[in-house]
């Protein structure tokens, strides 16, 4: 998974790029690519809503890949 957002909260963004990056690692700023099993996909979308609680103005982007096609994009939260 591709995850990709655009936090205007400094703390907030920190804990969520800490979060991505015990699932993966960082490919720029705000990118991130994520191993990430189909069933953990809830456990993630908690511990994001966790870290962005009371927050409904900012974008946190998920794009599903398949070996190497493009298979969905959502809102992860």
């Amino acid at each position: 998974m591709i995850a990709a957002y655009d936090i205007s909260s400094d703390h907030r963004r920190g804990r969520l790029a800490a979060e991505f990056q015990g699932w993966g690692y960082r490919l720029q700023e705000s990118v991130f690519q994520l191993r990430i099993e189909p069933a953990d996909l809830e456990v993630l979308r908690g511990r994001i809503r966790d870290i962005m609680a009371g927050i409904k103005q900012n974008g946190i982007l998920g794009w599903l890949l398949r070996g190497s096609w493009l298979t969905s994009s959502e809102y992860l939260v």
